[in-house]
């Protein structure tokens, strides 16, 4: 069934007149809203204005010409990475299974490398050298041969003996019947 059209026209007119009803409401928020911004605005000018002010009053005693940049790594490497790990290796390995002195080791990754060191320099190979033992000891690829602790006593290492032993010859499976 159909409204009338008297019904129909006046709920237009109701409908209409509820919207703009909320059309009015939704300008008095827009204008409140600009306004409200346009206040955060002055407020937040007169803040910056207030603390350009502080900054210029303050003498900044700092040359910032004199603070040395960040820089990581400053030192060139001694070797190349990875070359005192296997230097270490072919030092233990020609060493025969015997112990070698952490100085020892870096003396053989010197003259190896055919590194002209001396003084600070040789020490800084050996705190390097010593630096390398101490993790491939952790991981269980060398062994320290003498546990001493001091300010003068010097790490002797070796390869485990699981790599030193010589490796048992081949064999043929024997298998064996039953009769």
């Amino acid at each position: 069934m159909q409204k009338s059209l008297p019904e129909r026209l006046e709920k237009a007119q109701l409908e209409v007149a509820q919207a703009e009803i909320r059309l009015a409401q939704a300008k008095e928020q827009l204008a409140y809203e600009k306004t409200v911004e346009a206040r955060i605005i002055q407020a937040l000018h007169a803040d910056l204005q207030a603390i350009d002010t502080t900054i210029g009053m303050h003498e900044i005693l700092i040359n910032p010409a004199s603070i040395p940049p960040i820089r990581s790594h400053s030192t060139k490497r001694i070797l190349p990475y990875g070359e005192i790990t296997r230097c270490v290796f072919d030092c233990l390995k020609y060493a025969g299974g015997g112990p070698l002195s952490t100085l020892e080791i870096a003396a053989f990754i010197a003259s190896n490398n055919d590194l002209e060191l001396s003084g600070e320099s040789f020490r800084t190979l050996g705190d390097c050298v010593r630096h390398r033992l101490k993790n491939l000891r952790a991981k269980g690829k060398v062994e320290r041969v003498n546990e001493t602790k001091g300010p003068n006593k010097e790490g002797l290492w070796a390869l485990p003996r699981d790599v030193t032993q010589p490796v048992p010859a081949w064999q043929p499976k024997v298998t064996h019947r039953r009769a």
